[in-house]
């Protein structure tokens, strides 16, 4: 009866100690993927920046006045920058 004693004591802790490993991974599964969805969530805030900035660029170069005044104000080409 010895061995049946210990065998069921180290199955018990074998089964407590996998059932403490699944909550830990469940907990850092949650964590890792609320960590994800903000940064999905400032790649799109930015990819909207980028929209409207793209947008300000075309409706600056479509009338030659305000592209050459922003020129001659010390706006940079955006054609011609560094990226």
């Amino acid at each position: 009866m010895k061995i049946l004693d210990y065998f069921l004591a180290t199955f018990f802790l074998a089964i407590l100690g996998l059932s403490f490993l699944k909550v830990f991974l469940v907990f850092e599964y949650k964590r890792n993927f609320a960590h994800l969805d903000n940064v999905q969530e400032k790649i799109f805030k930015l990819q909207n920046q980028n929209s409207k900035l793209n947008v300000e660029i075309a409706l600056l170069k479509s009338s030659p006045y305000i592209y050459d005044k922003a020129i001659a104000l010390g706006m940079t080409d955006p054609d011609t920058s560094n990226e």
